[in-house]
């Protein structure tokens, strides 16, 4: 074992204690290493770095690449099964600041499996950082360096597009859950991120994260353009702009601008950044 794991804290978080790695972690000959991922950005990330075959198990939202598909689940990010992630032996677990139950951070102490805890995926900041640091504990930081400055270099593109555009098209996001359970997007989500990132300005900016939609907040936020997900389209039960309370009476009913995209794209801020901010971008922007 030539594992150079390196314990530089036990910190406390929401009551629960967690094992943070910090150095390589690239350990017997790097294949042979077991990793469980929990989020899905965080295992595009791994499999970006060319270690998906080293996942071992995975949550329910890690969807992509399609390989991940044929691992062992172990529960949603917010409803990890701290049983289902030990019981494949892993060497290294790496989830996000949004796992829950916290208590399985005690679990996974109590067990001395290493975890590393990484950021929310919300901005660019932190998927650049994500990358770096799950790219230093697999020892592949150059090929984590390609990744991001990959990234950036498609941003720094689109940033050059979108100072031309002489009118932002204001877009609302809405997530559903189902008929009846539909949120609204505020600032500081990562919906509100890609929005800005391709060109288009939110249309709510009164709040942060997601709130209940109301009729009376649709209609006065009076969006050019509604985004929504492929499967919170889907989740509507009437497949129609008419089903949004309120949108029929904003500018986005009145031309049924209504815009989707693949959840894991829209949402992730993961390594394929890049493209779900051309993809955004040519959709709200008709091109």
């Amino acid at each position: 074992m030539n594992i150079k794991t390196v314990f530089v804290c036990m910190n406390i978080l929401v009551a629960s204690i967690f094992i943070l790695v910090d150095g390589p972690i690239h350990a017997k000959d790097g294949n042979n290493l077991r990793i469980v991922t929990i989020g899905s950005a965080v295992s595009e990330v791994v499999c970006a770095l060319d270690f998906c075959d080293s996942i071992v198990a995975s949550d329910v939202s890690s969807l992509y690449p399609e390989s991940l598909l044929k691992k062992p689940r172990v529960g949603y990010f917010r409803k990890v099964s701290p049983e289902g992630v030990l019981s494949v032996k892993p060497d290294i677990i790496m989830t996000t600041d949004a796992i829950e139950p916290k208590s399985a951070l005690d679990i996974f102490t109590s067990a001395k499996v290493p975890v590393i805890q990484l950021p929310s995926l919300k901005n660019v900041a932190n998927t650049i950082l994500t990358i770096e640091k799950i790219s230093k504990y697999l020892n592949v930081l150059e090929k984590g360096k390609r990744l991001s400055d990959g990234i950036q270099k498609e941003l720094q593109i689109m940033g050059e597009k979108i100072k031309n555009i002489k009118r932002k098209p204001t877009v609302l996001f809405i997530y559903s859950r189902g008929p009846g359970k539909l949120h609204v997007a505020g600032l500081k989500t990562a919906a509100a991120e890609l929005i800005v990132l391709s060109g288009g300005t939110p249309a709510i900016s009164e709040f942060t994260g997601f709130k209940p939609i109301t009729k009376e907040a649709v209609i006065a936020a009076n969006p050019d353009i509604i985004l929504m997900t492929d499967k919170g389209y889907e989740r509507l039960g009437e497949r129609s702009i008419s089903a949004i309370p309120g949108a029929p009476m904003t500018k986005a009913g009145s031309t049924k601008s209504l815009v989707k995209m693949d959840d894991l794209l829209l949402l992730g801020f993961g390594p394929r950044l890049g493209k779900a901010v051309n993809e955004l971008y040519a959709k709200i922007h008709n091109k």
